[in-house]
């Protein structure tokens, strides 16, 4: 692995468990086991560091979302699986971590605003396309609209104002948010479908705990 790509990974380690506020160069450089002045020739500061760890994190992001999408037999498994990924990410990154990025890194920020109002609003608008042609999403829905409201419903999940850490289990309001979108849209066939998949999940899930 390259430098550069170690101490991103290192740091991108620390954001998720941490935050990124309460990562400092001096935690990055215990962490990946090198001295900071190294990592000062590949970064100028914290900030140009966040910026390429919200970069990559994009880029995967967008990846796994068309990776998903070309092994799904249909929109229900696609959203299904993308909900068990967005799960198990959730359950490694700090909650704070989103809200702290818009707070001290704008530039990172608008990165990630970019990204989600330019390729994963488009994906998402395809998605539901392609859902009301196999049946299993309302055919009168508006795709530009819901698309949008699904993206910020995900966002505010880090907004500690509106669900605090303390009050709120971040695993549960994400699956909540996502039912709640789900099943506003979705039709008879599509539901048989959604149950279905739960069923094998949670049977998977019941055979690896035995």
């Amino acid at each position: 692995m390259e430098t550069k790509d170690r101490i991103i990974e290192g740091a991108a380690e620390l954001f998720f468990a941490y935050g990124i506020r309460n990562v400092s160069m001096d935690d990055l450089a215990k962490q990946i086991g090198m001295s900071k002045k190294t990592i000062y020739q590949y970064f100028a500061d914290k900030d140009e560091l966040v910026y390429a760890f919200m970069q990559l994190g994009m880029m995967e992001q967008i990846k796994e979302m068309k990776e998903t999408a070309e092994k799904s037999e249909n929109v229900i498994e696609e959203l299904y699986l993308a909900m068990i990924k967005t799960r198990e990410m959730f359950s490694k990154v700090n909650p704070l971590m989103l809200f702290e990025l818009k707070k001290y890194h704008p530039k990172a920020w608008e990165l990630f605003n970019q990204c989600k109002e330019g390729e994963m609003q488009e994906h998402l608008i395809k998605t539901l396309r392609k859902g009301i042609k196999e049946g299993v999403f309302r055919s009168e829905i508006n795709v530009e609209v819901l698309a949008k409201m699904r993206l910020e419903l995900v966002q505010i999940i880090f907004d500690p104002k509106i669900f605090p850490p303390t009050q709120f289990n971040f695993l549960e309001v994400n699956l909540q948010l996502f039912e709640h979108f789900i099943y506003g849209i979705i039709t008879l066939k599509g539901l048989n479908l959604l149950n279905q998949y739960k069923k094998q999940n949670q049977e998977a899930r019941t055979a690896l705990e035995n």
